[in-house]
């Protein structure tokens, strides 16, 4: 809810953008971390990206689209989410197997690097279009 209110105030992009930007820092963190409690921190920041992403990334792909329109937009949301979350498993699976364990978070950190940025370069920053 507080991401909600947040994403109200100051647009869902900017939410979603630091959400990737958690994410991006989180699993670097995962990919360098030495000590077990480290990780106990990573998850516990990890939390906050759920927070800031999931159910804002619905309302901003809702409010991309005219009203008549806001059903597909959401069932392509979770169709391209769940292509996107298969490839990036087999992907990681790959990295992991051939480059070791801290490979699939390097990729990971970067990709939502590279995310927020193409949120900034290519989506308009106001709320809503209709």
């Amino acid at each position: 809810m507080p991401a909600g209110m947040l994403s109200d105030r100051i647009g869902r992009r900017n939410v979603m953008i630091g959400g990737f930007m958690i994410f991006s820092i989180v699993y670097l963190g995962f990919a360098i971390a030495n000590a077990g409690y480290l990780v106990w921190i990573l998850f516990a920041i990890y939390g906050f990206y759920i927070a800031m992403t999931d159910g804002v990334s619905k309302a901003y792909a809702v409010d991309l689209v005219p009203a008549d329109k806001r059903g597909t937009a959401i069932g392509l949301y979770y169709t391209a989410t769940g292509i996107m979350a298969l490839a990036a498993s087999i992907i990681a699976g790959v990295l992991w197997d051939s480059a070791g364990a801290s490979a699939p978070f390097l990729f990971g950190s970067a990709t939502a690097f590279v995310a927020a940025v193409m949120l900034v370069m290519l989506l308009p920053a106001r709320n809503h279009i209709n």
